[in-house]
């Protein structure tokens, strides 16, 4: 890419990205807070503004004002910056409006999986920093689980390539439409059944619950934010939340339409400074959808114990995964008259 053309790239896609996460994630820590207490019958946030609204920031402020404990080590002080690295990378391959990801490259529609691991592989480097030996081991465990995810996670990306005819962001975002019925998680069975796959392996990669019921403290342990600053917790802590959004706006890119707009929106705002914020609405519309969904799940879904998350990955989701792309490579070969 020419870098006389990176200023506008980041104009035309940046800006939506990086209004899509904050937006993004600050309501998804508040839809979590809230629709746990509303599944478990009792008072959800109503501290800080109207409806609590204003608890994450009211959150996030105490968080970033707490100074470190005198005589506390944290032997990880010189490498707690990179655990968000990883996702930032990841965003910058996804796709946040007409004009593509911020990054183009080939095949790139595979890369947030191995950026996903890149993440998980980090946590694992932090948390072999970590004094107490059950943060290694907790780290080791999320390492695992996030390796065990890899596979299925590639399989239902390369069936929604073979849908497109072509593994790239481009041909995947023209495959698509604004309407659900033109998303390629709806245009044939398999394609469904691949999106669900790369959602379960999400919440597996990045130890979410059920998979890990106790993940926030599983990396509070990790990292022994006990003795840190507020201002390296809240950092982790945010990482942590950014990375299902992340794992989300692929998802979304992948099989739930994208950022597209209907073709009368699309063309009147085509060129126009308002075509990033109306892209960033849509993406921010579903991925606080698809946050509300996963939620509910994490929440009613039993917890399960770590074997048990790595037996559903190796079992279930990747057997389930070649044999989706299986069917799916037979029927697309009899509907085309049995050619290749």
């Amino acid at each position: 890419m020419d870098p006389m053309m990176w200023p506008d790239r980041l104009e035309k896609a940046g800006a939506p990205l990086l209004g899509t996460l904050l937006v993004g994630t600050y309501f998804s820590l508040w839809l979590d807070s809230k629709i746990g207490a509303d599944l478990q019958a009792r008072v959800g946030p109503n501290r800080a503004g109207r409806a609590g609204l204003l608890q994450p920031l009211a959150d996030a402020l105490r968080l970033v004002s707490k100074s470190r404990t005198v005589g506390q080590s944290n032997r990880a002080q010189y490498f707690w910056w990179l655990q968000g690295l990883p996702l930032f990378a990841m965003i910058s391959v996804v796709p946040a409006g007409a004009d593509g990801p911020l990054l183009q490259a080939p095949f790139a529609i595979f890369a947030p999986v191995f950026l996903g691991l890149c993440f998980a592989w980090v946590g694992l480097l932090l948390g072999w920093q970590a004094e107490k030996i059950e943060g290694r081991f907790v780290s080791v465990r999320q390492a695992a689980l996030s390796l065990s995810a890899a596979p299925p996670a590639l399989l239902s990306i390369a069936i929604a390539g073979m849908t497109a005819g072509e593994f790239q962001w481009s041909r995947i975002d023209a495959a698509q439409g604004f309407l659900p019925t033109q998303w390629l998680a709806f245009s044939n069975p398999f394609t469904f059944v691949a999106s669900i796959i790369f959602l379960a392996s999400g919440m597996l990669a990045f130890s979410l619950p059920p998979f890990a019921s106790s993940s926030r403290a599983s990396f509070s342990l990790v990292m022994e934010l006990q003795g840190t600053s507020g201002i390296r917790e809240a950092w982790i802590r945010l990482s942590h939340r950014l990375a299902p959004i992340c794992w989300s706006l692929v998802a979304i890119g992948v099989f739930y339409g994208g950022a597209r707009l209907p073709i009368a929106i699309e063309s009147l705002i085509q060129g126009s400074w308002l075509a990033g914020p109306a892209h960033s609405l849509v993406l921010v519309l579903k991925v606080i959808g698809l946050q509300v969904v996963l939620t509910i799940a994490s929440r009613t879904l039993p917890a399960v114990r770590a074997d048990q998350a790595h037996d559903f990955a190796w079992r279930v989701l990747s057997p389930a995964a070649i044999l989706t792309l299986v069917f799916f490579r037979l029927t697309s070969m009899v509907f085309s008259g049995g050619g290749p």
